[in-house]
């Protein structure tokens, strides 16, 4: 039987892995229209947020907004929600998917860990600290060795890299704030509230004129069903449900399942190889989710 903290790191597990998906099915849609990466954000966000409107009202009215600090806390989490995904888009625009998913996806465990000592007194240890090294170093094979990244100059780095941390650093902040909301406020509310809130913001940031809709519509919708409805809606549903049981160095060293996902599935269904250091960065990272997610028995008596 799983206990209350691991069904917690299954959760925020299964809610990474259900995001790696996403670049897939994105891929497709790339190969069949001209939509922006932020536009596709745009969609994922604004498609899957009144189907969870939808079914968060049917499952009984909003509990817990009461008072101001949740509202306070689900504005800010939708904010970064939509931070997250411009910056790490701009980043891809800038720099290229590889070196854009090394910024901006393995510093997030280091950025939370971190940010989580002085906010929740959780120190960072040595299994902690055991588990951000091999996660670091686990994600540099896996991108060295699927195709190795052509570094972009110093000009895409300049503009890539900020916009990479930035990214990193919204969604650490939406995980510490995620992990800050109270027990009794349902996650089919929080997701739908911070999709919400996520999608006017890139509305915003395009320009609501500007906005395309998709002009294929057999495959490019069927993708985009995908996306939004599975690591988009459902996957933050589960992450909202699963963050508060676990610690917040746990959770961003899960999110890495998020890329491991991603890269197996490319070599699966688009053929881009891992080769002999991606699938040895692949099994480290894989022993350094498990060594986060591992607790020690309590001891009787």
């Amino acid at each position: 039987m799983i206990d209350h903290k691991h069904s917690g790191a299954l959760m925020v597990l299964l809610a990474a892995a259900l995001w790696g998906t996403a670049g897939v099915a994105a891929r497709w849609i790339y190969e069949a229209e001209s939509l922006s990466a932020l536009e596709i954000g745009f969609w994922r966000m604004a498609l899957a947020a009144p189907l969870l409107l939808i079914l968060a009202t049917l499952n009984g009215p909003v509990r817990g907004l009461g008072q101001g600090r949740p509202l306070i806390l689900l504005v800010s989490m939708g904010l970064c929600l939509a931070g997250f995904q411009a910056g790490y888009f701009s980043a891809i625009a800038a720099m290229g998917v590889a070196v854009a998913t090394l910024v901006a996806i393995c510093t997030i465990p280091i950025l939370t860990a971190l940010l989580a000592w002085p906010i929740y007194g959780e120190a960072i240890g040595l299994r902690v600290a055991s588990a951000l090294l091999a996660a670091v170093v686990g994600m540099v094979l896996i991108v060295s060795g699927s195709d190795t990244p052509t570094l972009p100059g110093a000009e895409g780095l300049a503009v890539g890299l900020p916009m990479a941390l930035a990214a990193s650093l919204c969604f650490a902040c939406l995980t510490l704030a995620g992990r800050a909301l109270p027990g009794r406020l349902d996650p089919l509310w929080t997701t739908a509230v911070t999709l919400t809130l996520a999608a006017v913001v890139l509305a915003l940031l395009i320009g609501p004129a500007a906005i395309r809709w998709p002009d294929n519509i057999g495959s490019t919708w069927a993708a985009m069903a995908w996306i939004a409805l599975m690591p988009t809606a459902l996957a933050y549903v589960l992450f909202y449900r699963g963050l508060p049981r676990v610690a917040s160095g746990t959770a961003g060293l899960l999110i890495l399942a998020e890329p491991l996902t991603a890269n197996i599935l490319a070599w699966l269904f688009h053929g881009e190889r891992l080769g002999t250091l991606g699938w040895m960065g692949a099994s480290l990272l894989l022993a350094a989710m498990a060594l986060a997610a591992w607790r020690r028995p309590a001891v009787p008596g």
